[in-house]
């Protein structure tokens, strides 16, 4: 039932683009700012899911990719706290360990606190790594700190609504 689930929305997106694609030209900058901004928003919910697939898929360049893209699109900055703990984790699964670095760096700039325990094993290949040591100093000095991270508020139906739910 679940892969039914997920062919469905991958068809569902396919579906969108393809239509996105049939547009008129004179009308094409109207229906992606609609996209963006109207109820079509593109939420981090699609990307995750399209990615989360990829990676189940064992295509983790790809999902890689997809939350890359993201990261780097300003329509997707309300989901920073989303897209960086996914990046983090495929960057770690594929060894790109220097990428993770550069990553909490960045994160750090814009006062976002990650989860870095180095009694866990899975920070153990950090050790090695240049710069590594001040991450986790940046990220103890914005904890103690209790940073708030520094990210653009959009606000996000489908989010709103799973996070109440979830607080229930």
């Amino acid at each position: 039932m679940k892969k039914m689930i997920e062919l469905v929305m991958i068809l569902a997106v396919f579906a969108a683009v393809n239509a996105a694609d049939n547009v008129p030209a004179e009308n094409k900058d109207a229906v992606q700012k609609e996209a963006f901004h109207g109820k079509g928003h593109v939420c981090y919910n699609s990307i995750a899911f399209q990615a989360q697939a990829l990676e189940k898929q064992g295509r983790d360049a790809e999902a890689i990719k997809m939350y890359e893209d993201a990261k780097v699109n300003p329509e997707y900055e309300h989901h920073l706290e989303y897209i960086f703990p996914a990046l983090i984790k495929l960057y770690a699964k594929t060894k790109q360990y220097d990428k993770n670095v550069a990553l909490w760096n960045e994160g750090h700039a814009k006062n976002m606190v990650f989860d870095i325990d180095l009694s866990k094993e899975e920070f153990k290949p950090y050790e090695r790594v240049k710069g590594f040591a001040a991450v986790v100093k940046k990220n103890d000095e914005l904890k103690k700190a209790k940073a708030v991270p520094q990210i653009k508020k959009e606000e996000c139906e489908a989010h709103d609504k799973n996070e109440k739910k979830e607080a229930k």
